[in-house]
């Protein structure tokens, strides 16, 4: 199952690169969608999504479900969650091998 997320952003926006960089550093894939030279595209987006800000930022499982995740901010949260629960399950995993 092949999971990315989804950016759509501009070319100017510096939350917009700050969004790719930490995924490009962490290794997670991505697809962007420049959204320069679509405003009508991009009112719609941020209609659809509650969000009047650029990057627009999802998780895409893969199988068409996507999960949408906010801005820049969002993204950094959500990144930090997911991080923390993975070594949360770490630690009960070696903490269970022990016992």
């Amino acid at each position: 199952m092949n999971k990315y997320f989804h950016i759509y952003g501009t070319l100017d926006c510096p939350y917009c690169l700050e969004a790719i960089t930490v995924l490009n550093s962490l290794g997670h894939e991505y697809i962007l969608t420049i959204l320069d030279q679509s405003k009508t595209y991009t009112a719609l987006l941020k209609t659809a999504y509650a969000h009047n800000t650029v990057p627009i930022v999802l998780y895409c499982d893969g199988l068409g479900d996507e999960e949408f995740i906010g801005g820049a901010n969002e993204l950094m949260d959500y990144l930090k969650k997911d991080y923390t629960e993975k070594n949360k399950k770490k630690e009960i995993e070696e903490l269970t091998e022990e016992e």
